[in-house]
């Protein structure tokens, strides 16, 4: 906080407010794209130091279209990753990003569809009560 030029006196106000301002379940994710970013760097046999531009930007989404991820989770990655780096106070140099938002658009029509849910009826709820009896 005193690095961005908050006054001493207010820093750990400052800095408890500003940890407050996310749900838990955000940082849960944050951290674990930071995860996912450290498991990518270490299959590619790479580093992706912060700030990213198109390379590590490039690097990241074909690793996640190559382990066959749904596009919607690629996407929700790099929102993460973007928001990470605002968090830092770093700028991505992402100057290629339509070019790959194109290419996850095409993963995804490429991709196979995931199956819907099936919804659970009493007919099919009484069917499984005996199923279950004669298991």
């Amino acid at each position: 906080m005193i690095a961005m030029g908050i006054p001493p006196r207010f820093a750990a106000t400052f800095a408890r407010g500003a940890n407050g301002s996310r749900a838990q379940s955000t940082w849960k994710q944050r951290k674990s794209v930071l995860s996912i970013v450290n498991t990518c760097a270490r299959d590619l046999g790479t580093e992706l130091p912060f700030p990213w531009g198109d390379t590590e930007l490039q690097y990241f989404v074909g690793w996640l279209m190559e382990d066959d991820n749904k596009s919607s989770t690629i996407l929700q990655y790099v929102s993460n990753v973007r928001s990470l780096h605002r968090e830092m106070n770093l700028q991505m140099r992402d100057t290629r990003w339509d070019f790959l938002k194109q290419v996850i658009e095409g993963h995804s029509n490429l991709s196979q569809p995931t199956p819907g849910r099936i919804p659970m009826t009493p007919d099919k709820m009484f069917i499984l009560k005996r199923k279950d009896r004669k298991s």
